[in-house]
């Protein structure tokens, strides 16, 4: 493999697509000026073979590589070349069927390669593969010698020597590899120790607790799979019943679809019968209204029907008016009467006022008869003292006051006279009036009698009234009681309902009798309902509701048989917790603790059991309950007792319902708006206190008005009767006084009254003239003794007149005080008599009225009776008419009986089938619901489609008989409760973390087994491979210690060189260079001049290449230090000792490119490089070389310019500097830039 042709783009100093052919496959030389771009030619072969150190070709980065970075130039460089596949030993592996290889590298956007063999993408590994594997490593280049090489070599120490002859034996990448696989055993033993402590730390502790918890996991497991057993089974009996009564439903609403028919069918019968008989009835029905003469007499007798009605309403009306009247009438008769009767009962009661009156006047005509014997005595004491008219004065005044006294005697006696007489005309009048009173009496003495009977029956009436123990106003005032305490009781019960129905989920346990006669006392409730929080603790209700949790609504029961009744078969609606008081443990006391409680914080902390009330026989179940739970003012106390004093940590509950626990949680946050169930209870009962107290008020006023009840209606019966019966003697009254004994009684009692009024004045009379007899005769006897004694009678005068004057005084004094009293009587008297006179006219305004509507009415009657008649003649008219279609109604009677039974049976058979109809839709509703169960079982649980063929097979595991379902569905209950408790903590990822923990500790056991069967295999490989090394080395030494002496004979021919073992003389501890010169062997190269030095430094590179070739070498002025003749030797040598390898050597002597066979020259023009090539006469006319005109080579691809010669020596070869007339082809761009 050689290159035989270079394409550079935009690579370095060749900006522009440069083509570089005619390589030849032995020996190339490349020359120019320095600068002009020679080494960037190497650097673009370097670059195409995967170089990766950019340093070696001087560049930074890759972008480096690009021509004028930086400026508008190829940012995208690439380097091809296409390369000569002939020598089989050379071909690269996988290629070796190409006769020829096309390979590029180009630099990409962001400074990535891309790589190309034979114009397609590949990846760099396989492009460094493919040198590789002919021995071009550029990343390891022993082909490759660029400047400054000699001079290293010159300078290396024997190890250094010793280290090419093993690199180039292969055995240097043996050591690189073993230092590398030392330093792996290194951390492969760290690593060692890491699994073994991994291991005894981490995953065996971890195992141990993964197998333990594996252990809880198939334990669970055990019980989630017999769970899910019972499940199914429980599923599958659910089903099945469900199933059953779906069955049962549909047979049922089959047989309600057929008796609906059955009813439609029969009604459609029944329906043609009645239409049937309502035509037959319709005919009939034409006939009869044919009938024109009973239509007429019909409407004339409901005519006369209407109006008689209308009359009689009118009479009814005007009777009752007249009633109404009269009986107002009577109410005002006897209110006349009750009036008299007590202004008769006031003037009998109070005599005093008459007494008042008569006393008044007898004190105003005694006042004036004091009054006129004052003036008297005072004018006979005036007349005898002053004895005026002498002594005839005093006898002519006691003359004249006898002959008055006389005077009125006679005038008594007179008036007495008088009343005597008219006292006998009225005994006349009298005699005559009682005769015709008697002959009166006879006529009405049915209706005195009756008057006398209601009269004695008023009075039995009164006197059983007046036995009657009832008070209308007790009466009234229980029925006031009563209304309060209802009105009181209907908001307190809708409140308390309402209450009841909020708290009614909370704390109502409902359930039925498990067994019969079961003793309900023994369920005594839930605790919510058994405790009472008393109103100065009401504000602990929140703090002693979160206290209880959820045992507040726990059921305390008698013992613990009742609680498995009750779950058996008490028909329970949700699931309870029971409470049996005869097992119940209650907590330990903490006494001692909660004493320090309440005294360290001061009472702000309270034991929660004692905020409630409760029977002491639920003692041990609220001690359960609340237990030694504290209630405190604050979180700080809640805080304090709970957390904080070690001497006292228990559980405690602030108002405010944070739960803090000694255990060091704490629970709070925020709670439900509603109210609590404790206050609720607590106003609930409040509310039924209150409700109990006012229907205590409203029983207590209803058994009042029941005891009353029958005094009550005895009462208002004869008050009733009272009343009816005062109208009654009113009435009767009133006609005894119309009537003739009446008006007889009443002239009578007139008659009397006046003969009483003359036998009073006669007695009066007689009184008064018995007084002035005794006057007369006082006078009389006073004459005389004035005759006899004018002094002692004057004296008895005197005396006398005083004594008149002090009676008068007193007796005007008396007339002062009596006539107020005697005012104020009369007003109220007189008021009496004025209210009687004004009922008294209204009496008689309607007596009046009462006339006129009797006449009225007896004008209606009579028109009453007129009508009446004339409509009973046009009644027994029609009646004549009526008998004559009496068959035709008959008829109607018996169709419309028809009829009606018909409609009667229609009306039967739509209410059976409106029955059948709701029975069919509760049926179809129940089935449906019962169809929505069976498909809510299915879609929960796929498996019943499976298995539900084999529900309720004997001997299955769905055998009903066998696995009891009740008692599955206890066993359910008990496990799903096991299951929960285990669900908390069971590890269920346990059986894969234990898995992966196993399989990582397996794993991690595995590397500890191949991490020391690798480190033993490793030393035992190192150790045969040293040996191998030790061998491969001393072969190769001796081989390129051969080359090397030939080499250096060649170059400085008389002379030889070898490679010696240091002092040691083991070849493992270096190698040092001898050189013999003239036949002296030199111990140090420093005896040797420079360019000696040079050749034996490039004699021993070129026998390492020798021992070890490859298909290309590149040189890069390797003879730079050396003169012209022995760069001719060098070129000879690479000419005629290096066979089959392609050299590129870069030089600017002659005497080395004179022994090219092709010479490329680089130039540097505007800033770009350009190549001219060069052919030697031995290359020109030679078959078959690149560039030549044989027939078995490929056609020139650069030819000579025209007249140059075809061949290049060091004789005829123009200077290189101009090139005006050599044999050469510029080589430049083609026009065309990739």
């Amino acid at each position: 493999m050689y290159i035989r042709e270079i394409i550079v783009d935009g690579f370095k100093s060749y900006a522009t697509r440069t083509v570089i052919a005619g390589w030849d496959p032995a020996f190339n030389a490349i020359t120019g000026l320095n600068g002009s771009g020679k080494s960037n030619i190497l650097d673009s072969i370097c670059f195409v073979l995967g170089i990766s150190n950019l340093s070696h070709v001087r560049a930074g980065n890759l972008l480096a590589l690009a021509s004028r970075p930086g400026r508008a130039g190829n940012t995208n460089p690439a380097v091809t070349f296409a390369s000569a596949n002939p020598a089989p030993q050379h071909k690269p592996v996988g290629y070796e069927s190409y006769p020829t290889i096309t390979i590029t590298r180009q630099i990409v956007i962001n400074g990535r390669n891309k790589y190309l063999i034979n114009g397609m993408n590949a990846q760099q590994k396989a492009v460094m593969n493919l040198f590789q594997s002919v021995q071009l490593n550029v990343n390891n280049p022993h082909f490759l010698i660029m400047q400054g090489r000699i001079t290293k070599v010159l300078s290396m120490k024997a190890p250094e020597i010793l280290s090419m002859i093993e690199e180039a034996a292969g055995t240097r990448m043996f050591e690189d590899k073993k230092d590398s696989a030392i330093r792996t055993m290194e951390r492969k033993d760290k690593k060692l120790v890491e699994i073994q402590t991994l291991l005894s730390e981490e995953i065996t502790p971890k195992l141990d607790k993964l197998r333990k918890e594996r252990s809880a996991f198939l334990e669970f497991q055990k019980i989630e799979s017999e769970l899910e057993r019972l499940q199914q089974l429980v599923v599958a009996h659910q089903y099945t019943t469900l199933f059953g009564k779906l069955h049962s439903l549909e047979q049922a609403a089959e047989e309600k679809t057929a008796r609906r028919g059955a009813l439609s069918a029969e009604r459609a019968t029944t329906q043609t019968r009645i239409d049937e008989a309502q035509a037959q009835a319709s005919d009939l029905l034409r006939q009869k209204e044919g009938n024109q003469l009973l239509r007429e007499l019909t409407e004339t007798t409901e005519r006369l029907s209407e109006g008689l009605v209308r009359l009689r309403t009118q009479v009814d009306l005007k009777r009752q008016t007249q009633a109404e009247e009269a009986a107002g009438l009577e109410r005002s008769r006897g209110r006349l009467a009750v009036l008299d009767q007590q202004l008769a009962q006031a003037d009998a009661s109070d005599g005093r006022l008459a007494m008042l009156q008569a006393r008044a006047r007898a004190i105003v005509s005694e006042l004036d008869e004091k009054n006129e014997a004052v003036r008297r005595e005072d004018a006979l004491l005036s007349t005898l003292a002053t004895g005026v008219g002498g002594s005839d004065a005093g006898s002519s005044g006691f003359a004249e006051r006898l002959q008055e006294a006389k005077q009125n005697a006679g005038l008594i006696l007179s008036e007495k006279k008088q009343a005597e007489t008219r006292l006998r005309h009225l005994g006349q009048e009298l005699e005559l009036k009682r005769s015709q009173l008697q002959a009166a009496s006879a006529s009405s003495q049915a209706l005195t009698q009756r008057y006398a009977q209601a009269c004695a029956e008023l009075d039995a009436i009164k006197a059983r009234l007046a036995t009657v123990n009832f008070d209308p106003a007790h009466e009234q005032a229980l029925q006031a009681q009563h209304q309060a305490a209802q009105e009181a009781l209907a908001p307190l019960l809708q409140s308390s309902r309402q209450l009841t129905d909020n708290l009614l989920r909370a704390v109502q346990f409902q359930f039925a009798d498990p067994v019969a006669g079961f003793d309900r006392s023994l369920v005594r409730g839930l605790v919510a309902e058994l405790i009472r929080i008393p109103p100065e603790n009401l504000h602990t209700a929140t703090a002693l509701e979160i206290a209880a949790g959820g045992r507040l609504y726990n059921v305390v029961i008698e013992n613990e048989v009742v609680g498995q009744q009750l779950l058996r078969h008490g028909q329970l609606r949700r699931r309870y917790n029971f409470i049996p008081l005869n097992k119940v443990v209650p907590p330990g006391e903490q006494r001692d603790r909660t004493a320090r409680a309440q005294h360290v914080t001061g009472q702000r902390a309270r034991p929660a059991i004692s905020l409630v009330f409760y029977d002491e026989a639920v003692s041990p179940a609220m001690k359960y309950v609340f237990g030694s739970t504290l209630v405190c003012d604050d979180a700080a106390t809640a805080k304090q007792v709970s957390l904080d004093d070690p001497g006292i940590r228990l559980r405690s509950v602030t108002l405010d319902g944070d739960l803090y626990d000694p255990r060091g949680t704490l629970t709070g946050g925020s709670r439900q708006s509603g109210a609590a169930t404790l206050a609720g209870l607590h106003q609930l009962q409040q509310l039924q206190q209150e409700v109990a107290r006012h229907q205590a008020a409203a029983d207590r006023a209803s058994a009042g008005l029941q005891a009353l009840r029958q005094a009550s209606q005895d009462f208002r019966q004869l008050r009733q009767q009272l009343s009816l019966k005062e109208h009654e003697v009113a009435l009767f009254r009133e006609q005894l006084e119309q009537s003739p004994q009446g008006q007889l009684t009443k002239l009578l009692e007139g008659l009397e009254a006046e003969a009483a009024t003359a036998s009073r004045e006669i007695e009066a009379a007689a009184g008064r003239h018995a007084t002035v007899a005794a006057e007369v005769l006082r006078l009389e006897t006073d004459l005389r003794d004035l005759e006899s004694n004018r002094e002692a009678k004057l004296q008895s005068i005197r005396q006398n007149l005083a004594r008149l004057k002090q009676e008068r005084d007193r007796l005007s004094q008396e007339h002062q005080a009596l006539g107020g009293q005697v005012g104020v009587a009369q007003a109220e008297a007189e008021q009496a008599r004025a209210d009687r006179a004004e009922l008294a006219a209204g009496i008689d305004t309607a007596a009046g009225q009462l006339a006129t509507l009797g006449q009225e009415l007896a004008a209606l009657e009579a028109d009453l009776q007129a009508r009446t008649a004339e409509f009973e003649a046009e009644s027994a008219r029609l009646g004549a008419e009526r008998a004559q279609v009496t068959r035709l109604n008959e008829d109607l009677r018996r169709l419309e009986s028809v009829v009606k039974a018909g409609t009667d049976q229609l009306n039967e058979l739509d209410l059976e089938t409106r029955r059948v109809e709701h029975e069919l839709q509760r049926l179809t509703r129940d089935r449906d619901e019962a169809t929505q169960g069976v498909q809510r079982l299915e879609e929960a649980h796929p498996w019943i489609s499976e298995q539900r063929e084999h529900f309720g097979s004997p001997g299955g595991p769905f055998d009903f008989a066998t696995n009891n379902p009740a008692d599955a569905r206890r066993r359910l209950e008990h496990l799903e409760a096991s299951h929960n408790r285990l669900a908390k903590n069971v590890n269920r990822k346990v059986m894969t973390m234990l898995e992966r923990v196993e399989r990582e500790e397996q794993t991690l056991k595995n590397k500890l087994s191949i991490v020391v069967d690798d480190k033993g295999k490793i030393e035992t490989t190192i150790g045969k491979l040293d040996v191998k090394k030790r061998e491969t080395v001393l072969e190769t030494w001796r081989a390129v210690n051969t080359e090397f002496g030939l080499i250096f004979g060649d170059l400085l021919p008389g002379n030889t060189a070898r490679l010696d073992p240091t002092s040691s003389g083991d070849v493992s501890d270096g190698l040092e260079i001898k050189v013999n010169l003239g036949g002296v062997w030199k111990e140090s190269l420093t005896e040797l001049s420079g360019g000696q030095r040079s050749l034996v430094a490039l004699s021993l590179i070129l026998a390492l290449l020798k021992y070890k070739p490859a298909p290309l070498y590149i040189l890069d002025e390797i003879d730079a230090a050396l003169d012209l003749s022995h760069t001719q030797n060098i070129g000879q040598l690479l000419k005629h000792r290096f066979h089959g390898a392609q050299f590129i050597v870069v030089s600017l002597k002659e005497g080395m490119f004179s022994n090219a066979n092709v010479i490329f020259q680089t130039k540097f023009r505007d800033g770009t490089s350009t190549v001219l090539r060069f052919s030697s006469a031995a290359t020109n006319g030679r078959a078959g070389a690149p560039g030549g005109a044989g027939p078995d080579g490929p056609a020139p691809l650069l030819t000579a310019q025209e007249g140059s010669q075809q061949g290049l020596s060091s004789s005829s070869s123009p200077s290189l500097s101009d090139g005006s007339s050599s044999s050469m082809v510029e080589m430049s761009a083609s026009g065309s830039h990739d």
